[in-house]
Formats: C-alpha cells, structure tokens, sequence
C-alpha cells in the first residue's frame, strides 16, 4: 500500500504536538521515508545485554500468623515500586536501514513473493516473529516492524498492524499512535464482512486513544474512514455513527473548557466558569477533590448546596444519608450518561457508609440504590483507600493474586480496591491492570467477577512461556481475541444466557501444554487445542510485562472479588 503525501500533511495540520507517521511509500519500495523520532533522540545503541527475565515464583503473601489469611494489598502495594520504564532507542540512520532492508528482501524473498491478503499477513507474523529474535541489532528490529506494519496494511489486518506498530513506539523513539491513525485512515474496503467487523472495531478503539491524547480532529477522522467499511452492517454502521457524535461533542466540550480555564485564571470567582470546570473534574475525571471546590462556587444552586456540605465535612448517619439523597437526584436530572453515572456512584458511595445502620425499607431503598446506581462499584467515582481481603473458600495451594495488584503502577486507568474487591475504572476503554506473577506452564486461573452492565466486557490476560495472550468475556460472547492474527476464530463461543446479568459468576481458565480451556460457573463453555505458536496479544492489551497475568476492561466497571492461580505440577 503506498500512503500519499497528503496525508502526512493533515497529521501534522491536526496533531497539537509533533507527530510521525508511516513514511509516504511502503517499506517494500526503494524510495521508503521511514517513521523519523517523535521527540530528540536517544543514543542509538545495541543492547549489551537482554532484558532480565521475571523469576517464575510469585511473590510470597504477608501471613497473619493467627488466622494464616492475606495481609491486606495496602501491605503488599506499599512494598511495591512500579515497574521501570525501559529507554528507547532512537531511529536508526538511514544508510543502516538500507542495509537492513536489503537483508530483509534477500531472507524473506519466497514470502514477498505471495501478495495475497493471507500472504501478507502470513509475512507480518514471520516478520514480528523475526523482530523479536533480532533485539540485539536494533536497525533489524526498526526495519522488520515498520516491513510488519505495512504487511499488515496489505494483508487488510489493522489488528496485526497495531500490533506491530505498538512494538515500534516501546522500543524506538516514533509515534506509534500516529503511526495506527495513518494506517486507519488508508486502510481499504472492499473486505470480508468478518475482516470488516474487525478492523472498524480496532478503529473504534483507537479513537479512544486519540481522544485521551487530545487529538480529537483526527479521531474524528479516523473513524470517519470505519464508515464505508460499517457500511453494510447496520448495527456496526449505528456505532460509527454514534462514536462520531460523541467525538463531536467532546471536541466542543473541549473547546468550551479551554475557554472557562482561561476565565479562571482572570476571574477565579466566575459562577459560570467554576460550573463548567468542576462538573468535568468531577462527573468525567472522577478528581472530586479538586472539582467540589468548583462546584461550591458554580451556578448551579443543588451542586453548590451539596458540594458545600462534602467541604465541610457532613458527618452522623442522617447527614450522610441525606447527602447521598442528593447526589442521587442530581444523577437522575443528567442527560450524559458519564455525568449520571459519576453522580450515582457518588451517592452510592456516601449509601455505603450509612448501611449497615439503617433498617427497614429504608435499608432496602439504599441497597436498590448502590446496585443501581453505584453497581456495587462504589470507589469507581470516589477515592477509596485499599481494604482488606475478606477470607473466601479458597482451595489448598491457591495464589491469592489480588495482592499482587499494584493499583498505583496500573497499565492503563484508576483502578481501586473496596470492600475487599478489585474496581475497574468506569468508561475507559482497554483498562488493564497486572499482578507481579508469572505463572509456569500449567495453571488454572480462578476470577470471581461482577459485571456491573450484562454488556461489560474484560478480559484474562494470560501467558505460556514466552506467548502472551488474552481470552475475552464480552457481551454475549467469548473468546481468545487472536488465533493466527484474527480477532474472529475458531475460539469464538457463545456465553451462556444467565451470564447476562449483574450477578457475581466464577471463570476459569485452564491453561496446559497442549491447550486451553475456559469454564464459567463450572460449566465447560469452550476449549482449544494450541502448542501456543499461533497466539498472540492484540494490541490494544499490550502491558508492559506481558508474561505476568492481568486483568483488563473495556468499559466496565467490573467487579473482580476473587483472582486467585492455582499450579499445576506433574
């Protein structure tokens, strides 16, 4: 595929910052203009040494020697560092990346030679394969991901390519969210229904990342390109749709804010201003510590009124229960779903603290409340500190990984214990969280979860050995996202009917050597038969270590009671 100049152009016209994208000729021409770096480079150097491996042993739990229980993960977070970020490299020089490329015709000459949709993505998986063995040369692992990137393109996977394009930005100085956004954007049609389906997904996704990295005129554009592809599927073509309003909104909710941010630093007292900017530190941003203050000077006579009460501190069980009233009937006079939702988890929240206290239908009132409103994910809108880890029927040799959270180093978004379980953030898609475990070949993993919405989505993030990979509950359906590159496969099943509700369900992933295997409340729901070569992470779940087991969500909130692993051993 080659990619035109013009569209270089509209990158750089969009992006606030500076960007970089895949060159204007596909890696494969002789003519090729590589990513170039994002930010001043780093020296380029060869690694003098490979990235230490994890030890395989999990990190032994504090015992309370009186009731051999858990310490609490506020114990084991506090022992915790976050992970180091490791350096990138800067892009190698162009005569290195000639020579590379050279090389790289001359060894995969025979694959080059099937331009077929499946060849090419056939050559994405050898040349990312490839990439991995050659980290010690750096122009060979540069080359071969950029040549994966527009194999990919080629092969009309946006999955693959993302992928491949993820790997670039961690290990080299580029922009690989520019990189995906100019790949989405000249993806062609004239695909599979299948194919379709899946790359307008990848696309839907990306806008996500584009708009939390405030690029949202090209998020815009990139999911105006999933249009002609949704085109003939109506339920796909309602989401585009759907997904362009809401970027338009927050474009103008973005220009509005900017404009209200800038009147606060002249007239820090302005009703108006104060209303707008505390609203979305509160109802969006979830930081309600520093958007009450704003509140309590805004325009809005109920938010005032309740925002003064939470700064001055409302104690004793009828104050709180009449705060939380209020939030609550804020929640149910808001038209956006994210400020309703913020401001029934706020009421929840204060619910939480007065139940135990109450009786009667009050009681029952407040408990419809919290599951309604809240979802049982009471610290999703509030800040919580972690809680101990109640005692469970847990099984002999069980490794109890809800310890081994660190909510402070999470992948992506702000997770939070409460009430002895773990929260995911609410409304962020691909939150991803990971323990510091790395289980050994064969293992079972045990998730005990709450889906907050019978359409939440997350996933088990898994390995074997040295594959890392992820099986996925979403909607009605489950399965490993990515057999041989394809999101859609021979793994996909159909989830069992009771399972779309907003009860508490248990999963179990049986991983062993010669396959795998997920059961939901005990009940075998699908398997699959793999030496775990034809596996791989999909991008879009990528984490730091990806041989640790994690858990991520789409949009959750879910509830995750239980995470426990339990080895194997012959």
């Amino acid at each position: 595929m080659k990619l035109s100049m013009w569209r270089y152009l509209i990158l750089i016209t969009l992006f606030a910052v500076p960007v970089q994208v895949v060159g204007a000729k596909n890696i494969f021409d002789d003519d090729w203009t590589p990513p170039k770096e994002k930010v001043a480079p780093q020296p380029a150097e060869k690694r003098s040494n490979p990235p230490v491996e994890p030890s395989p042993n999990p990190v032994t739990p504090a015992v309370d020697p009186k009731n051999h229980d858990v310490a609490p993960p506020a114990v084991i977070i506090a022992e915790m560092a976050p992970p180091p970020t490791p350096a990138r490299l800067a892009v190698p020089a162009k005569p290195e990346q000639a020579a590379s490329r050279k090389l790289l015709k001359d060894v995969f000459a025979a694959q080059l030679a099937d331009r077929t949709p499946s060849g090419r993505r056939k050559l994405a998986v050898a040349l990312q394969d490839q990439a991995e063995k050659s980290r010690a040369v750096p122009v060979d692992e540069f080359v071969l991901l950029a040549a994966a990137v527009d194999s990919a393109l080629e092969g009309a996977s946006l999955s693959m390519a993302f992928t491949a394009a993820d790997r670039l930005d961690k290990e080299f100085v580029v922009d690989g969210l520019a990189m995906k956004a100019e790949a989405a954007m000249g993806l062609k049609a004239g695909v599979s229904p299948d194919t379709a389906t899946e790359n307008v997904r990848m696309i839907l996704s990306l806008t996500d990342e584009l708009a939390a990295a405030n690029a949202l005129p090209l998020a815009m554009r990139a999911c105006s390109s999933a249009q002609t592809m949704a085109a003939p599927n109506p339920e796909l073509r309602a989401q585009v749709q759907k997904r362009l309003k809401e970027l338009s909104a927050l474009k103008e909710s973005a220009a509005r804010l900017d404009k209200d941010n800038e009147t606060l630093k002249t007239s820090p007292d302005d009703p108006g201003a104060n209303l707008s900017v505390g609203r979305y530190n509160c109802f969006v941003k979830g930081k309600w510590d520093v958007g009450l203050p704003m509140l309590g000077k805004g325009s809005d006579a109920a938010l005032k009124a309740l925002a003064g009460q939470e700064l001055a501190g409302a104690t004793g069980a009828e104050a709180l229960g009449k705060l939380a009233d209020g939030w609550w009937e804020v929640s149910l006079k808001q038209t956006d779903p994210t400020a309703r939702a913020a401001a029934a988890g706020r009421a929840a929240w204060h619910y939480q603290k007065v139940l135990e206290g109450t009786s009667g239908l009050r009681r029952v009132q407040i408990e419809k409340r919290i599951s309604e409103g809240g979802k049982g994910a009471i610290a999703v809108n509030a800040k919580v500190e972690a809680s101990p880890i109640k005692s469970g029927s847990r099984k002999p040799g069980a490794i109890n990984l809800l310890t081994q959270f660190n909510i402070k180093a999470a992948e992506k978004g702000e997770w939070r214990f409460a009430d002895g379980a773990l929260i995911s953030p609410e409304r962020v898609p691909n939150a991803r969280i990971m323990s510091k475990y790395r289980p050994p070949a064969e293992y079972d993993l045990i998730v005990e979860f709450t889906r907050t919405t019978p359409k939440a989505d997350f996933v088990h993030l898994l390995s074997h050995g040295d594959t890392a990979f992820e099986w996925y509950i979403g909607g009605s359906q489950t399965r490993i996202t990515d057999v041989d590159g394809h999101a859609r496969n021979r793994t996909q099943k159909k989830l069992p009917e009771e399972l779309n509700d907003t009860k508490r369900h248990r999963s179990i992933v049986q991983v062993r050597n010669d396959g795998v295997k997920l059961l939901i409340d005990d009940k075998l729901v699908s398997e699959f038969a793999t030496d775990f070569v034809n596996l791989s992470r999909n991008s879009v779940w990528r984490c730091n270590d990806d041989h640790f087991l994690g858990l991520g969500v789409w949009e959750g909130p879910t509830v995750f009671h239980r995470v426990e692993v339990i080895e194997i051993s012959k």
